[in-house]
C-alpha cells in the first residue's frame, strides 16, 4: 500500500499516480491519497481509482480508508 500526498517538493504526486497506473504489474499495490490540495486535485486523483482523503479535518477518515485495506482483527 502507498500513502501518498500529492504535494511533493521534486515531484508531484500525479507523476507518481502516472507511473502506478502504466504499470500493470503495480495495480495489487493499493493507494491512498491523503492531500490538503484543493476540490480538484483530489477529484483528478479519483479518476486514477484509488481512495482519496483530505488532510482536514483530521485522522479519522484516513483511518477509515486505511481499515478499509487493513482491517482490524474483528472488524472488516
Amino acid at each position: 500500500m502507498i500513502l501518498l500526498d500529492l504535494d511533493f517538493s521534486r515531484e508531484s504526486g500525479f507523476e507518481v499516480l502516472r507511473f502506478w497506473n502504466s504499470h500493470p504489474e503495480l495495480k495489487a499495490t493499493h493507494v491512498v491519497v491523503w492531500t490538503s490540495m484543493g476540490e480538484t486535485e483530489m477529484q483528478l486523483s479519483r479518476y486514477f481509482g484509488v481512495a482519496v482523503v483530505p488532510k482536514e479535518p483530521g485522522g479519522t477518515e484516513l483511518l477509515e480508508a486505511l481499515r478499509h485495506y487493513f482491517p482490524v482483527s474483528g472488524q472488516q
